[in-house]
C-alpha cells in the first residue's frame, strides 16, 4: 500500500487537533508501516530519499474516552500519514 505523497500546506479545519511534521530518510526500500502490537503491517513503497512525514490526528479526545471500539460502531477518531519527497530540516509553518 503505497503511501500518500501530496502536500502543499499546513493541514486545516477544525476537526484535525493534532499535526507533528519531521524529516525523514528510509533506510531501506521496504519501510514497512506497523500497527500498534504488531498486529499487521504494510509496505509503504517509498524511495530511499529524503522527505517530510507528517501524522494528523482527528477525534482523539472522543477516542480516547472510548477507548475501545467494538464491531459496528461509529469510528471516533481517525489518523493520516502523508509522506512527500523534501530536503531535511526544511523549516516548519
Amino acid at each position: 500500500m503505497p503511501a500518500p505523497t501530496r502536500h502543499r500546506h499546513r493541514p486545516r479545519g477544525p476537526a484535525i487537533t493534532e499535526v507533528v511534521e519531521v524529516s525523514f530518510t528510509p533506510s531501506s526500500p521496504r519501510t514497512r508501516l506497523i500497527q500498534w502490537a504488531g498486529e499487521a503491517c504494510w509496505g509503504l513503497g517509498l524511495a530511499e530519499i529524503d522527505c517530510r512525514v507528517r501524522y494528523c490526528a482527528i477525534g482523539t479526545d472522543a477516542g480516547r474516552v472510548v477507548d475501545t471500539r467494538a464491531d459496528g460502531e461509529l469510528q471516533l477518531d481517525r489518523y493520516i500519514l502523508q509522506f512527500w519527497p523534501a530536503r531535511r530540516n526544511r523549516p516548519g509553518w
